[in-house]
């Protein structure tokens, strides 16, 4: 690219920060955790030796610091793929364009990312409080058909088993399947079961939660529990992790996604306490990828 990015792509706030971030370049460290929830930000900071950036716009909050001689930053993505876009897209942009030329580095950045996430489960087996962490995740929202997305071989045979298993059942959305980088799925794979990962473009019918209103009950989600590939079953059911592998691994960063189980769909039964649960995977989550990203 030699054109200059136009101001109405590359949004720079007046003090030269990324737009909905609110950060500079020079704010945003090479590992990233993401959370969700905003509040979270901080129970994921305080494992840090020291905080050095605390920034807030919105949902979006980022702390930045230092953790066992590694510069680390925390920030909160808000909920759903419409907030993962966002976020995606601008972690790349700090990391790999110059904002006074607009221009592309000429050196890449690659950014390591660690999803800190909350999940239900659809196996009476595995209870509240477990963690999951996802080998792959299958959207069921259009994020991916906005971009130039090329699933490599893996990812093509699961969508195309995802969608062979719903062909003869009443769901009629896409769907694409994208994977986590393998380096993180080996670091972190101690710590919990690995998944494959629904994600959801919604909290309520698109994970058959009926309120006052009837939904179109897709009869494929009450089989989901029957669909296995290469071993490995759709055990749980988010709204995020899709859009972060992606979007991650389209910009050439590193991403895996680890979820605690805060609910069972099967046996009714839900996390007595959901923050100890919480803190709980964050610090396995953070010890065990530190100490493996230190012994590399």
């Amino acid at each position: 690219m030699s054109t200059p990015l136009d101001r109405t792509d590359l949004i720079l706030n007046n003090d030269g920060s990324i737009y909905h971030l609110h950060l500079l370049p020079e704010e945003l460290a090479p590992i990233v955790f993401l959370v969700s929830d905003s509040d979270r930000v901080s129970l994921v900071s305080k494992l840090f030796d020291f905080i050095e950036v605390c920034k807030e716009n919105r949902e979006f909050v980022t702390h930045t610091g230092q953790m066992g001689g590694h510069r680390v930053s925390a920030i909160s993505t808000g909920i759903g793929t419409g907030s993962v876009d966002i976020v995606i897209n601008e972690l790349d942009a700090l990391a790999n364009i110059n904002f006074k030329s607009r221009l592309p580095r000429k050196q890449f950045r690659q950014l390591t990312i660690i999803r800190l996430g909350t999940t239900d489960t659809l196996f009476k087996e595995i209870k509240p409080d477990d963690l999951l962490i996802s080998q792959f995740a299958i959207g069921l929202d259009g994020l991916a058909n906005f971009y130039s997305f090329r699933p490599n071989a893996r990812e093509r045979s699961l969508q195309r088993a995802v969608r062979n298993f719903i062909s003869d059942k009443d769901y009629e959305g896409g769907v694409f399947a994208a994977q986590a980088d393998n380096h993180l799925l080996s670091l972190l794979s101690p710590i919990g079961m690995q998944s494959i990962s629904l994600t959801c473009p919604g909290f309520y019918a698109p994970q058959q939660r009926e309120l006052r209103i009837t939904l179109q009950q897709p009869k494929w989600f009450s089989q989901l529990q029957k669909f296995s590939y290469r071993g490995t079953r759709i055990v749980n059911r988010e709204m995020e992790t899709a859009s972060l592998y992606m979007l991650s691994r389209f910009y050439g960063h590193a991403a895996c996604s680890v979820s605690c189980v805060m609910l069972n769909r099967y046996t009714n039964k839900m996390s007595k306490d959901p923050i100890m649960a919480i803190e709980n995977m964050i610090e396995k989550t953070l010890d065990t990828f530190l100490q493996g990203y230190c012994s590399v």
